[in-house]
């Protein structure tokens, strides 16, 4: 058996195996087999201790919500990734343009600003 440590909200806080001798498993814990500890263990989030049993949360409101906004961080970190990146490339465009001016590096510039332009739209336009 394995004891379930969770929080006063029912998030799951930590495992604590029988084969492991601790001194102490902080409460409150519930005990739950293996196979049950495999599942919750491939997708923690979507479990929760409700009533002194684990129970998949995953259709609920909150947690699609929380899903959600996850989602929506990720994408966002996605795009100032990218804004970096290309900016790393506008400086190169700028010290080249700078060292040999012509029509090709000033429309690579502008190319490179309106690409940025254009990923931080994206990136304002994304409600979290």
């Amino acid at each position: 058996m394995i004891k379930v440590n969770y929080n006063i909200s029912g998030k799951i806080m930590g495992f604590y195996p029988d084969s492991i001798k601790y001194l102490s498993v902080p409460e409150p814990f519930i005990e739950i087999d293996e196979d049950k500890y495999n599942e919750v263990f491939q997708n923690l989030s979507k479990y929760k201790v409700v009533e002194g049993k684990i129970t998949d949360i995953s259709d609920t409101e909150d947690y699609l919500y929380e899903k959600n906004i996850y989602e929506k961080a990720r994408e966002v970190s996605a795009i100032k990734q990218e804004i970096i990146n290309i900016e790393l490339s506008q400086h190169r465009a700028i010290r080249e343009h700078i060292l040999n001016p012509t029509e090709d590096s000033a429309k690579r510039i502008s190319d490179i600003e309106e690409r940025i332009s254009l990923l931080r739209t994206q990136m304002n336009s994304i409600q979290i």
